[in-house]
């Protein structure tokens, strides 16, 4: 009977001595962590973490205008593109975004839109800074947080041109840079930054500047490269709810003319 008393206080002492080692390394591991949140023990580590999760709920909610406008930014950014930059000055944000796709600028100014906490979205530049990457897109918006959450409709696809271009002109009385749509011109000559010689389908050359305006539905010349023509095209596809869809229009050199 003894022996078997025995034995069990062996195995409860070499229980005690794994758990007291097994204290010992956890105490260690903690020890950093306690350092770096400024505590001294578990109870205290727990109150710091929930304090600071209150303190960002707070910056999300009503009380942190600039982190809800952000957390809008984050939820308006389409499939395949991501952010590399986002800043805000108090009443503008300024959003750059990379895509392989231009539809994917067109499609984060749509989503920005849509959630209600932006207007004036306007795209400022795209370029390509490696050949073979992805696109780079700045885009700003003026922030609205009396509508932030208010959702206007979800980003509408595909863009619809308000006449078929097969047809040809939608209006012969209107000038001709702004008579067809934007695809159908052709670039025969670029001057960075400065202006473009384009030829319409009637064969007739003219020449564009940049921040001047193309097409029907009109376009704004964002900026011109060496490369080709880019265009910021918005269309407004329901009035009474205010929703516009934007589109990027590249009209690259044409090589063989």
């Amino acid at each position: 009977m003894l022996g078997c008393v025995g034995a069990v206080v062996a195995t409860q002492r070499a229980s005690l001595a794994a758990l007291s080692s097994e204290n010992e390394a956890l105490e260690a591991e903690l020890a950093p962590l306690r350092a770096l949140a400024g505590v001294d023990s578990l109870q205290d580590a727990a109150a710091a973490l929930e304090e600071r999760r209150d303190v960002l709920a707070a910056l999300s909610g009503s009380r942190g205008e600039g982190s809800a406008l952000l957390f809008a930014v984050g939820g308006a950014v389409p499939t395949a593109t991501w952010l590399t930059d986002l800043s805000w000055d108090g009443s503008n944000v300024r959003v750059v975004a990379n895509s392989f796709d231009t539809m994917g600028g067109a499609d984060l100014m749509d989503g920005l839109r849509a959630t209600g906490c932006f207007a004036d979205v306007t795209l400022g530049s795209m370029d390509t800074p490696e050949p073979g990457g992805p696109r780079r897109f700045t885009i700003s918006a003026q922030d609205a947080p009396e509508t932030c959450g208010v959702t206007r409709g979800p980003a509408l696809r595909p863009f619809t041109p308000p006449h078929d271009p097969r047809r040809g002109p939608a209006d012969a009385n209107r000038p001709p840079l702004l008579r067809w749509q934007p695809d159908l011109y052709r670039v025969i000559a670029l001057v960075p930054g400065k202006e473009a010689t384009l030829r319409d389908p009637d064969g007739r050359r003219h020449t564009l500047t940049s921040g001047g305006m193309l097409g029907n539905p009109a376009g704004k010349v964002t900026f011109i490269t060496d490369t080709a023509v880019i265009l910021s095209v918005d269309e407004m596809v329901d009035a009474a709810n205010d929703l516009v869809v934007s589109r990027i229009v590249e009209l690259p050199l044409d090589a063989e003319d």
